[in-house]
Parts: C-alpha cells; structure tokens; sequence
C-alpha cells in the first residue's frame, strides 16, 4: 500500500545519492505518523534511517538499523538490506549469512511475494558470487543456476547479468588449469 511506495521511494532517492531528499522523506514520514500511525511504521522508519545511513556510506550505522527493522513483523522485508550493508561493509561473511537467511526462512506469503519480487533474484547473483570467490563451486553453482532460471527471460538491459552469470557457471564446469 501507501506505506510499501514510500518506502520504495525513499529507497530509491536514498540509492541514487540523494541523502538529503532521503532525509526530508523521513522528515515527512514521521510527521504523517503523528496522524496515522501503524504496526509497520516502527520496520518502516528503521529501514529508512538505514538507506540514509547507506547513502552516506556510514555502514556499521545502516546494519543497526536495519537489524532494528529485522525485529519487527516481516522480518524479510530487511533482510535483503542488511546483506547490502553488511556487502558495501566489506564483510562477505556476514553477506552470505543474511542472504542465506533471507533465501529460506519461511513468512507470510504476501512479505515474500513483495520482497522476492524485488530481491530473491538479486541474492543468488549475489551469493554466486560470493561463493565462487571463496572456491565454493557447488554452492557458487547452485545459485547462479537459480539466477539465470528466473531472469532468464528478464528485459534485454538486464541480460547482460545473465550472460555473465551463464559466463560463470561456464568457467566454473572448465577443468581447473584448462
């Protein structure tokens, strides 16, 4: 609803570098609260603070924000941020500890259905590779092969992700030296 389309766009000024509309947005989302308030709006304003914090790149900031929004209802709804964090954070560790989370932790059917519309994809590019860095080829393997499986029919600006992913899980299946 309303609350998912500010959040959407608050997300996208805050990942377009514009820290200060971000914070203005955040200034307006807490004055509409005085009025109108909801169970989301406590998950809603952290993952908010959180994209301001990521925009100005203070990442140990967004990740506790962000955990402040994992505590709430739809604990998916954050859990694709914090992996962000945690990734621009130069910690891949933690990055495929919550993207492994997100992946397969079960949740209300309509949390998943907003939320992997906009991630799931992304997090098995993303854990490829991770994986693949780290030398995991099967894991590397699997999730790469989930990405292409559900992009592959993805707009023509998109495909070149899915080529190289296919590019990858090419190179990994080559004999090692060969």
């Amino acid at each position: 609803g309303l609350r998912l389309a500010v959040l959407r766009n608050h997300q996208g000024a805050a990942l377009l570098g514009q820290p200060a509309k971000a914070t203005s947005m955040l200034a307006d989302f807490d004055q509409r609260r005085e009025f109108e308030a909801t169970l989301s709006d406590d998950r809603v304003r952290a993952i908010m603070v959180g994209d301001i914090a990521m925009s100005q790149r203070r990442y140990d900031d967004a990740i506790r924000a962000y955990r402040a929004a994992d505590a709430e209802r739809c604990v998916v709804c954050s859990l694709p941020s914090l992996a962000r964090a945690y990734d621009m954070g130069g910690n891949a560790d933690s990055t495929i500890a919550v993207l492994e989370r997100y992946l397969q932790m079960p949740s209300h059917p309509v949390d998943r259905l907003v939320e992997d519309g906009f991630s799931r994809a992304n997090a098995h590019r993303r854990l490829g590779e991770l994986y693949q860095a780290k030398g995991i080829r099967d894991k590397a393997t699997a999730h790469y092969t989930n990405f292409v499986d559900v992009w592959k029919g993805a707009d023509a600006e998109l495909q070149p992700l899915v080529k190289n992913a296919r590019d990858q899980l090419a190179a990994m299946q080559r004999p090692a030296g060969g």
